[in-house]
């Protein structure tokens, strides 16, 4: 049987996923940062924007996908997988 999630309930949960997600990105951030620089190993304004982009989708995508598992999950009586 399900349950019905409150608004603080689904707050709660995404301030969980953003904490997660953001340490997760932190990770391996220079490495990702890197492919968009020159080979001289310097970033120009255009590979900080595209880096910037590139990150923006793949945060948005994480975020996504962690929040509608740990919902699906919360409503599921489901324990939350860290």
């Amino acid at each position: 049987m399900a349950i019905e999630l409150t608004k603080k309930d689904i707050a709660e949960i995404s301030a969980i996923v953003q904490q997660n997600v953001e340490a997760e990105l932190q990770g391996n951030k220079l490495k990702r940062m890197q492919a968009f620089g020159k080979e001289d190993g310097t970033i120009d304004t255009n590979g900080i924007l595209a880096f910037a982009l590139a990150e923006s989708k793949l945060y948005a995508t994480m975020f996504t996908t962690q929040i509608l598992n740990a919902i699906y999950d919360a409503q599921h009586n489901r324990p939350e997988k860290k």
